[in-house]
């Protein structure tokens, strides 16, 4: 391993935290990724559809000793639904899906910074945006949670403009 890679580390934490929880909890999740300094996000499954039983009614699928994955059957890991001809999008999946591109914007402005590559201006002003955004990330500062159009404009603009500068 080279001295700067990280190594491997998955949230295991996240696989109890994110049955059927909210769409915008999803949508965070890839940011939690990053923040947190995880290599990915546990164990939740796509497809992970609750089984029917022979009896009637469904049960999530057992994993490790016989474990459920899918908290004692109350809830699902599968962030697509199971449709007439396979697998279709849910809202949990979509939020997850536009979560990580938010995450990459991120990384793509973190590495610039790091780079040094671009102008003091635009690398002071990436670098308070995102400071900012951490401590209200982590805070769960309501802008971030609830307000996402208008905090996830700015990165995204924020990353427009480093781009920008970096092509110059």
């Amino acid at each position: 391993m080279h001295a700067k890679q990280k190594p491997f580390t998955v949230a295991y934490g996240y696989r109890g935290a994110q049955f059927d929880n909210t769409p915008p909890t999803w949508r965070r999740t890839a940011e939690d990724m990053v923040r947190s300094s995880f290599s990915g996000a546990g164990e939740f499954g796509i497809n992970l559809f609750p089984m029917k039983k022979p009896s009637g009614g469904y049960s999530p699928w057992p994993a490790g000793r016989g474990i459920n994955w899918g908290s004692s059957g109350r809830a699902t890991m599968a962030i697509l639904a199971p449709g007439p001809d396979g697998p279709v999008a849910t809202e949990r999946f979509e939020m997850f899906r536009e979560g990580v591109e938010l995450a990459e914007a991120l990384l793509f402005v973190e590495r610039a910074i790091k780079q040094k590559k671009l102008s003091a201006d635009l690398q002071k002003r990436a670098n308070a945006y995102l400071n900012a955004r951490g401590k209200g990330f982590v805070g769960s500062w309501c802008g971030v949670l609830y307000m996402q159009s208008e905090e996830d404009a700015k990165l995204l603009d924020l990353a427009g403009e480093v781009a920008r500068e970096l092509k110059k």
